[in-house]
């Protein structure tokens, strides 16, 4: 059982996240969170996500939470986050959180930076957990930065400058993270899903209580068809920016 409560609020809830939110529910203890996303699930979109098919025409977040039957557990928010529209739900339910010794994360899984960008914004303000997925046709990668606690040079927005200018459907980086837009395998969506989740949970284990990483902490993991990357704490801290 996970060592922390987490209060989820997942930004998307597209492939990545119906893969992703059976694992989370089954590993980690958490409290009531939300979901948030503007896209209406389509026919076409079942061939590599888990909704069930009388969700047709509903919006992803309300399908998703329908699907898994957790409606108790996540209210949904049925608009697309961008930098301008920032839900005060969110921020509202982030502070009662932090005030009872909850663990906010924010798990992003859209396929946009300007979308990425909102979410980074929301976790950077409150000081909380920020975890990211996304994935190509076989590639797949997760990211975990901790704002309370991390060196500034680990966070992905300046790991991947990308994130802080890129105006459209954009890979996270040059070895190429993920467009849902693009075609994809399902195994990519649910490999990506299973690097955020270890992700999470390898933090959730090593972390003290001061929110000190060991150095051998990973905070991101890279897999293809034949190959998983792994970078740890230490390694990225030891990174030369990109100028």
């Amino acid at each position: 059982m996970s060592k922390h409560t987490y209060l989820p609020i997942l930004i998307g809830a597209g492939g990545v996240a119906s893969y992703f939110l059976p694992s989370f529910i089954r590993t980690f203890k958490f409290t009531k969170g939300f979901i948030v996303d503007g896209d209406t699930l389509e026919e076409r979109n079942l061939d590599r996500q888990l909704f069930n098919k009388d969700c047709i025409g509903k919006n992803k977040a309300e399908a998703l939470v329908s699907t898994l039957r957790l409606k108790k557990h996540f209210d949904t928010i049925p608009q697309y986050l961008s930098e301008s529209s920032i839900p005060e739900a969110i921020s509202d339910r982030i502070n009662r959180g932090l005030n009872s010794s909850l663990t906010p994360v924010i798990i992003c899984m859209v396929d946009n930076h300007p979308a990425r960008r909102a979410a980074i914004n929301i976790a950077e303000q409150h000081q909380t957990l920020f975890l990211m997925m996304a994935n190509e046709y076989e590639t797949s990668q997760a990211i975990l930065h901790d704002f309370s606690s991390y060196p500034p040079k680990l966070a992905p927005q300046v790991r991947y400058p990308s994130i802080s200018t890129g105006q459209s459907n954009n890979p996270i980086s040059c070895q190429g993270v993920a467009l849902e837009s693009s075609p994809q395998l399902a195994m990519a969506n649910a490999t990506a899903a299973s690097l955020g989740n270890l992700l999470l949970w390898q933090w959730d284990q090593s972390v003290d209580c001061w929110g000190i990483a060991p150095s051998w902490l990973p905070i991101e993991h890279q897999s293809t068809i034949s190959n998983l990357e792994t970078i740890t704490y230490e390694q990225a801290n030891k990174e030369i920016l990109p100028k």
